[in-house]
Protein backbone atom coordinates (compact mmCIF):
# COMPACT_ATOMS: atom_id res chain seq x y z
CA UNK A 1 0.00 0.00 0.00
CA UNK A 2 3.00 2.55 0.78
CA UNK A 3 3.87 2.16 -2.99
CA UNK A 4 0.74 3.32 -3.72
CA UNK A 5 0.37 6.30 -1.22
CA UNK A 6 4.20 7.28 -1.58
CA UNK A 7 4.49 7.65 -5.41
CA UNK A 8 2.72 10.65 -5.77
CA UNK A 9 4.66 13.39 -2.95
CA UNK A 10 7.84 11.16 -4.75
CA UNK A 11 6.81 12.45 -8.04
CA UNK A 12 6.13 15.86 -6.93
CA UNK A 13 9.30 15.72 -4.72
CA UNK A 14 11.38 14.33 -7.56
CA UNK A 15 10.13 17.53 -9.75
CA UNK A 16 11.85 20.13 -6.98
CA UNK A 17 8.49 20.37 -4.65
CA UNK A 18 9.56 20.72 -1.09
CA UNK A 19 6.69 22.44 0.27
CA UNK A 20 2.94 21.25 0.28
CA UNK A 21 -0.60 22.50 1.88
CA UNK A 22 -3.21 20.10 2.66
CA UNK A 23 -6.38 20.80 3.46
CA UNK A 24 -9.22 19.11 5.18
CA UNK A 25 -12.98 19.99 5.43
CA UNK A 26 -16.18 19.88 7.24
CA UNK A 27 -17.60 17.53 4.78
CA UNK A 28 -21.13 17.39 6.80
CA UNK A 29 -21.86 21.01 6.33
CA UNK A 30 -21.35 21.44 2.60
CA UNK A 31 -23.85 23.16 0.62
CA UNK A 32 -25.16 20.40 -0.96
CA UNK A 33 -25.75 18.59 1.79
CA UNK A 34 -26.93 21.04 4.19
CA UNK A 35 -29.81 21.38 0.92
CA UNK A 36 -30.79 18.14 1.26
CA UNK A 37 -30.98 18.04 5.08
CA UNK A 38 -33.07 20.79 5.75
CA UNK A 39 -30.12 23.63 6.52
CA UNK A 40 -28.72 21.09 9.19
CA UNK A 41 -24.94 19.38 9.11
CA UNK A 42 -24.88 16.24 8.99
CA UNK A 43 -22.46 15.05 12.33
CA UNK A 44 -21.41 11.42 10.84
CA UNK A 45 -20.36 12.74 7.92
CA UNK A 46 -18.36 15.64 9.97
CA UNK A 47 -16.91 12.83 12.39
CA UNK A 48 -15.55 11.10 9.24
CA UNK A 49 -14.00 14.27 8.06
CA UNK A 50 -12.45 14.35 11.57
CA UNK A 51 -11.36 10.66 11.79
CA UNK A 52 -9.36 11.59 8.21
CA UNK A 53 -7.95 14.42 9.16
CA UNK A 54 -6.50 12.64 12.05
CA UNK A 55 -5.13 9.85 9.95
CA UNK A 56 -3.79 12.02 7.42
CA UNK A 57 -2.00 13.76 10.33
CA UNK A 58 -0.23 10.97 11.10
CA UNK A 59 0.51 10.33 7.59
CA UNK A 60 1.80 14.00 7.12
CA UNK A 61 4.18 13.61 10.14
CA UNK A 62 5.57 10.23 8.80
CA UNK A 63 6.29 11.36 5.14
CA UNK A 64 8.39 14.34 6.63
CA UNK A 65 10.43 11.98 8.26
CA UNK A 66 10.73 9.57 5.09
CA UNK A 67 11.28 12.49 2.39
CA UNK A 68 14.19 14.22 3.44
CA UNK A 69 13.66 18.34 2.88
CA UNK A 70 9.97 18.11 2.44
CA UNK A 71 8.15 20.46 4.29
CA UNK A 72 4.51 18.62 4.34
CA UNK A 73 1.44 20.70 6.57
CA UNK A 74 -2.06 19.66 7.00
CA UNK A 75 -4.15 22.91 7.54
CA UNK A 76 -6.74 22.48 9.57
CA UNK A 77 -9.98 24.00 8.77
CA UNK A 78 -13.03 21.70 10.56
CA UNK A 79 -12.61 23.98 13.11
CA UNK A 80 -12.75 27.13 11.80
CA UNK A 81 -15.05 26.30 8.97
CA UNK A 82 -17.75 24.59 10.97
CA UNK A 83 -17.72 27.93 13.05
CA UNK A 84 -18.43 30.17 10.22
CA UNK A 85 -21.11 27.87 9.09
CA UNK A 86 -22.63 27.44 12.82
CA UNK A 87 -22.21 30.77 14.09
CA UNK A 88 -22.06 33.39 10.88
CA UNK A 89 -22.85 36.22 13.03
CA UNK A 90 -19.56 35.81 14.41
CA UNK A 91 -17.70 36.76 11.19
CA UNK A 92 -20.53 39.89 10.66
CA UNK A 93 -22.88 37.87 8.51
Amino acid sequence: MWVYVMNPWQTLYASGTRKIVLFGGVDGCEPIVRLQNNSQCVNFFNELALEFEAGLKQLVDEFNVIIPGLYLVLAYQYNIEHDMITNPQSFGT
